[in-house]
């Protein structure tokens, strides 16, 4: 939106007082006209009403993320993204091990009566087997999204629904804004403990230990020891009686 002025010596100047909703991506984050995430044959950075796209903060500069309303038109808006580091935010309890994508911030209008808002995120490349969507509350801190949340079957882009001032809204405030941090997060099972194992047989059985068990013992060599001795020796009884 520009507004013209007349300057003191006759001139008349223009002064640029808003720009459009393309000024809800960070600079720096903008995608490059190569950039389609949505495959719609138009550029994401040249439809802000439809999509909104930014170079994911994963630290690869390779991959972008986007963000569109699921019925475009209709009382869902995009109003801002932006891509977010994982390692901005210090919480760690319940936090998965790594964030392919990084995080996204954005900001939704709502003015559906029920305060719904369903948008699909897009990302450059799949997102891992087993990847869950994860946002961040200040409040609950890491929380597993999956039960508003669903990929698609390539797992390209993957479904959300929220709610204004309800679930997925940070502000829990009914106010037609939806801000919701998140991202792809993936979670690395832990070890599973090694198996334990008992014998027997023979009329002679001595219980087995852990390594760690047997690497702390001192007297472990002595007992078995004192155990082969005892074997050995009912062993030889039983063959003179023989």
């Amino acid at each position: 939106f520009i507004s013209a002025m007349v300057l003191s010596d006759a001139r008349i100047g223009l002064l640029q007082l808003w720009q459009t909703r393309l000024a809800g991506v960070p600079a720096d984050q903008r995608v490059t006209d190569s950039v389609d995430l949505n495959e719609d044959g138009i550029p994401d950075n040249q439809q802000p009403e439809v999509i909104l796209a930014v170079n994911a903060a994963d630290g690869s500069g390779s991959k972008q993320i986007g963000v569109s309303p699921v019925a475009v038109g209709t009382d869902v808006f995009i109003e801002a993204l932006e891509a977010v580091a994982a390692g901005t935010i210090a919480e760690t309890a319940n936090r998965p091990t790594d964030f392919p994508f990084g995080l996204i911030n954005y900001r939704l209008k709502v003015n559906s009566a029920d305060g719904i808002a369903r948008v699909t995120v897009y990302l450059s490349e799949a997102a891992p087997a087993g990847a869950k969507w994860y946002k961040y509350d200040t409040f609950k801190g890491w929380i597993d999204y999956s039960d508003h949340a669903e990929f698609s079957v390539d797992r390209r882009s993957v479904t959300i629904e929220l709610k204004d001032g309800d679930y997925g809204d940070l502000d829990r405030i009914v106010n037609g804004e939806i801000t919701d941090p998140g991202g792809v997060g993936v979670t690395t099972s832990a070890t599973p403990p090694p198996a334990t194992s008992g014998g027997g047989g023979g009329g002679c059985f001595i219980d087995s230990a852990s390594p760690g068990t047997m690497h702390h013992n001192h007297h472990f060599s002595y007992l078995l020891f004192l155990a082969t001795l005892c074997c050995g020796i009912v062993i030889f009884v039983r063959l003179r009686r023989g």
